[in-house]
């Protein structure tokens, strides 16, 4: 008997959700599947640090802990999901679940994620998905009004994810000074953060 050989997930990662098998990758997770949980890992992993990020109101030190909080649980507890749909609310639903025990152990309300939501069950994905949308849209618009250095700088650190000291060599700086401007560029995503979803 031949044996089926596995996919090269790493050269899948930027295909699109209908080129994907939801249910073979799901069921090679759930069966401890190395390759697989990496495919799955590079390719939610900065879609869900956004998403977390705007959660925390841009704290990147605790976005980073619910982020490996919440591919802990996905590895453990991810069943076969035939959908890509249903496995991103199922995520976005493990890190907000994961954020809100993070501000009960600090003894404090959740700033941008209503209670209700994040207890509301599977069912009601369309209003989660409404949640998750608006979310993800403020982020997007907020660094759209960053300056073009400021984007690329966020670029490098959360989607090209390069250390510090890389991108200071690549900017002929130190690491210490990305590490100044990423800090007063956050304050700010933070500001036009709060702003905008107030008035959601």
């Amino acid at each position: 008997m031949i044996e089926r050989a596995s996919p090269d997930w790493g050269e899948m990662i930027e295909a699109l959700p209908d080129q994907v098998d939801w249910l073979r990758l799901t069921t090679e997770i759930s069966t401890g599947n190395e390759k697989s949980f990496a495919f799955f890992y590079d390719r939610y992993f900065g879609r869900l640090f956004r998403y977390i990020l705007v959660m925390t109101g841009g704290d990147e030190q605790t976005t980073r802990d619910l982020l490996q909080t919440t591919m802990l649980k996905a590895a453990r507890y991810l069943k076969p999901i035939s959908e890509e749909t249903i496995l991103w609310s199922w995520l976005t639903q493990l890190a907000k679940t994961a954020f809100i025990d993070h501000l009960r152990s600090r003894k404090r309300a959740p700033e941008f994620v209503p209670l209700e939501l994040v207890n509301a069950p599977l069912q009601e994905r369309d209003s989660l998905s409404d949640v998750d949308t608006v979310l993800e849209t403020a982020l997007q618009e907020a660094i759209k009004i960053l300056p073009t250095d400021e984007q690329d700088l966020l670029k490098s650190t959360y989607f090209d994810r390069l250390s510090q000291k890389e991108i200071a060599a690549s900017m002929g700086s130190t690491p210490k000074a990305v590490e100044s401007k990423l800090g007063r560029i956050r304050q700010k995503l933070r500001k036009m953060l709060r702003r905008s979803l107030s008035h959601e």
